[in-house]
């Protein structure tokens, strides 16, 4: 097996950054069931909360206006010696991390649901063998 493996590379930035940074995003965007293992009270998704994503959607397209509005004011703040672009870069930016954080929220809505009819379908599976016999 490769070194790095073996080694746990991924080990610390996995249980320090993505975990609390997860379990935070869990618990404002998503509705949650609670439990507590040993000493920590953990969060385990349900599904994304109601119309999260419609209003994520809302802000990134209010966002992306706000961007064309000071690209057109660029050009007149650069006519009168300034700096115009800045609003613009610091409205994209915004723009770029509001589609990330949707798209992770979406993402794992999707896994949670896929999860969720797995387990559905093999509870219908072990059903129906045990209603044959098997």
């Amino acid at each position: 097996m490769c070194e790095s493996v073996k080694s746990g590379k991924f080990d610390v930035i996995a249980k320090e950054v993505i975990e609390p940074v997860m379990q935070k995003i869990y618990e404002v965007a998503f509705d949650c069931v609670y439990n507590t293992s040993g000493d920590q009270l953990k969060l385990f998704p349900l599904n994304v909360k109601e119309g999260l994503l419609e209003q994520m959607d809302e802000v990134i397209g209010h966002l992306e206006e706000r961007i064309g509005f000071f690209q057109s004011a660029s050009i007149i703040a650069f006519a009168c010696g300034e700096d115009g672009i800045k609003p613009v870069r610091k409205f994209h930016q915004m723009t770029e991390v509001a589609i990330a954080l949707r798209n992770l929220i979406k993402v794992k809505d999707d896994q949670i649901k896929a999860e969720f009819g797995d387990a559905k379908e093999k509870r219908a599976r072990e059903k129906m063998a045990k209603t044959m016999g098997f």
